[in-house]
């Protein structure tokens, strides 16, 4: 159990690192077109997986094996999730996107790296999607809250940056935090 906790801590501040950096190219005053612009925060989440996730997997090669799994599962990840948010929108399009995105994510997982586990896919999805909906969740509290809508309108009104910035850090967080449960998983 310690061992699944330290692994849930160190992908928490380790993806939400990775969460800050990404959405920092969002919040950039950079004028992007729509495709470029989520095209490089995804390209900032996979080349830093690498670097930063690899301490979460286990034996030899672990940067090399982070970026077998993390590439294939977060591409397919992006695309569902690109598919709700443009193709269903709203919150059922975060739903879609996030539910069958993170699905897709623990398969490839589970295919090419948790052969071994204990614990079924419909375990870790349920883990790694309560996770980051949380994140994902309160980090948008915090985005919405600089338009002054939601809970947290009153402090974040007008601070848009500071907000989308926290979005990634509460979604790496919630992310990371999943993933370090389900990757504990093939060694408990």
């Amino acid at each position: 159990m310690e061992k699944a906790n330290s692994k849930i801590l160190s992908g928490a501040w380790r993806f939400g690192l990775l969460g800050v950096l990404a959405f920092s190219v969002w919040m950039a005053p950079l004028k992007l077109g729509t495709t470029v612009l989520y095209s490089s925060i995804a390209a900032v989440f996979l080349l830093g997986s690498g670097l930063l996730l690899y301490p979460l997997f286990e034996g030899e090669k672990r940067i090399a094996t982070c970026y077998k799994v993390f590439l294939p599962g977060f591409i397919i990840y992006s695309v569902f999730w690109c598919l709700g948010w443009f193709g269903i929108r709203g919150h059922a399009g975060e739903i879609f996107g996030s539910a069958a995105g993170l699905a897709a994510f623990v398969f490839v997982a589970h295919k090419l790296y948790l052969k071994k586990s204990s614990k079924p896919f419909l375990h870790d999805w349920s883990i790694i999607f309560l996770f980051h909906t949380l994140g994902y969740t309160l980090g948008s509290m915090f985005s919405y809250g600089t338009h002054g809508k939601g809970a947290f309108a009153s402090f974040m009104e007008g601070h848009v940056t500071l907000g989308g910035l926290l979005w990634g850090l509460c979604y790496g967080l919630g992310f990371g935090a999943g993933l370090g449960a389900v990757l504990s998983k093939k060694t408990d």
